[in-house]
């Protein structure tokens, strides 16, 4: 996938349990940073090899070593409020690692429960010179990996060594990834020798990072740090029938499927001629291909929001339809391979008279389950119905609601007569997790999410992810999509909601 850019993020805000507002760096709080590693992280006083520094070594001063640049970094992304620190040499681990008992070597450290832990090892390990010695590397960098993550929610990002080593720094990576967390290779970094110091007469000492490498160092992982928690671009409209009336492109709605090994993402484009198509790409490595058009406009104004479900051999989609301006309904398609699409009409139709969905009906989500179609929509009432029905007026005032419908066939569908959540909610992406129903919500903040149990009663969640802070999503999440532990979206980058661009992140779902 296509990486978000590195630029500046500003401050945004979380609550925690205990009501305290939190710094954050888009997704990742930033309140509390962890910092384990060897004597490239911190090194007390040593006349005898001419080390008078107590930072890391060896950098010119305690500002200029890695920690405190990578903390000051971290500290103007997150609005400029500093972070709490704690920095600890770990070396003993290094050289005792089978024998390193964490929880008890390592309690006070643990107790921080922080929210970014950096781990910083690796060239005081012994060289690794057969298997059984690999497994016992492996297992103890698991059993540190794991106790961390025990202990808050943290962030874990684990860098290579700065005297590469292709040994421990594969075993370094490969738990790394396995227990969640992200490495960062800097490999390179000590490859250079401009990035050491060899104004040290001490050759042990002048192996080290000076100034330049220390701040290649905090470079690489700040960007793995950004990287973590802004959202990765996948997506952009520069097709005609995506690029938008203003030409710099508008493509949200993603509604991803994983099948016969490749992904396929349906998805919404705004055309040079402002209408919306329903479009398709496929991935098999994370790079997507575009396929073109799978469900035209034709004589509508736009047809959009696509909800696909598998059901035997025949592929489902259920999408928001505008015969004119934006008086939507929702209709139907079927297909043998996904690429190919039968319309098969309106399936669900504005409400009759004065009903709380009146004006409107759009952006289904649907799930086959037992049998039977299950979709859930939002409404809004037209414009008369407001003086004539109180729970109009309501939804009217509130935005809009989320509706819901069944059908055994996907052609006549029965809708409950009154919502089945209010709070305004709209463009609403409802999957399953194992008993729990997840719906997540659009909005201008980011996505917000509700759970349910049996998908009629459905309870609030709040915020679950909030907007980075960046350009690309700076006006809202849209239409948004739950795919394991990842999130596709339509990032807003334009306050009109038209230039979108569709994104990705992780977003782990709470209990």
């Amino acid at each position: 996938m296509n990486v978000f850019p590195v630029f500046a993020v500003f401050l945004s805000l979380c609550v925690r349990a205990q009501g305290e507002n939190v710094p954050m760096i888009g997704e990742l709080p930033a309140a509390k940073i962890l910092f384990l590693g060897n004597s490239i992280t911190l090194h007390a006083p040593a006349p005898n090899i001419g080390w008078t520094g107590n930072w890391g070594m060896a950098a010119s001063s305690e500002d200029r070593d890695y920690v405190h640049l990578l903390t000051s970094k971290i500290a103007k992304a997150a609005g400029g409020d500093h972070p709490r620190t704690m920095v600890r040499n770990i070396a003993d681990f290094e050289r005792g690692y089978g024998e390193f008992e964490t929880a008890a070597r390592l309690k006070e450290e643990l107790a921080f429960e922080a929210d970014i832990v950096v781990i910083a090892i690796g060239e005081n390990v012994a060289e690794i010179r057969s298997e059984p010695e690999a497994a016992k590397f492996s297992t103890a960098i698991k059993g540190l990996l794991s106790e961390i993550k025990s202990h808050g929610q943290p962030a874990i990002f684990v860098r290579s060594s700065f005297w590469p080593n292709a040994v421990k720094d594969d075993i370094l990576r490969d738990v790394c990834a396995a227990e969640g967390g992200t490495f960062v290779d800097i490999g390179p970094l000590g490859s250079d020798a401009a990035n050491k110091a060899p104004e040290f007469e001490h050759a042990g000492v002048a192996a080290h990072p000076g100034d330049r490498g220390m701040a290649a160092i905090a470079d690489a992982i700040f960007e793995a740090i950004l990287k973590r928690a802004l959202p990765a671009l996948i997506l952009r409209g520069d097709t005609e029938t995506e690029i938008a009336p203003h030409g710099t492109g508008n493509v949200y709605a993603p509604e991803i499927h994983l099948h016969d090994s490749r992904l396929l993402m349906w998805y919404g484009g705004q055309g040079k001629d402002g209408h919306d198509r329903i479009h398709l790409a496929e991935s098999v490595d994370g790079k997507w291909t575009k396929r073109g058009v799978v469900v035209d406009c034709g004589s509508a104004n736009h047809v959009n929001d696509p909800s696909v479900v598998r059901v035997g051999e025949i592929w489902w989609m259920f999408y928001t339809v505008a015969e004119t301006a934006e008086w939507d309904e929702i209709a139907a398609a079927t297909s043998e391979d996904g690429l190919h699409w039968t319309k098969r009409g309106v399936i669900l139709g504005r409400g009759a008279g004065d009903g709380w969905d009146s004006g409107k009906v759009g952006r289904p989500s649907v799930l086959h389950e037992g049998g039977i179609f299950r979709m859930w929509y939002d409404a809004q009432p037209r414009p008369e119905a407001v003086g004539t029905s109180a729970l109009a007026a309501e939804v009217k005032r509130e935005g809009r609601a989320v509706g819901y419908a069944e059908s055994l066939d996907g052609l006549t569908w029965r809708r409950r007569p009154e919502p089945v959540f209010r709070e305004g909610a709209g463009a609403i992406h409802v999957s399953r997790r194992g008993e729990r129903l997840i719906m997540l919500i659009e909005s201008g903040s980011g996505i917000r999410w509700a759970q349910s149990d049996d998908g009629f009663d459905w309870k609030s969640r709040g915020q679950l992810t909030a907007v980075s802070g960046g350009d690309a999503d700076r006006f809202g999440c849209v239409t948004p999509f739950l795919s394991d532990q990842f999130i596709y979206f339509g990032a807003a980058g334009r306050k009109t909601w038209d230039g979108n661009v569709i994104a990705t992140k992780a977003v782990p779902l709470p209990e």
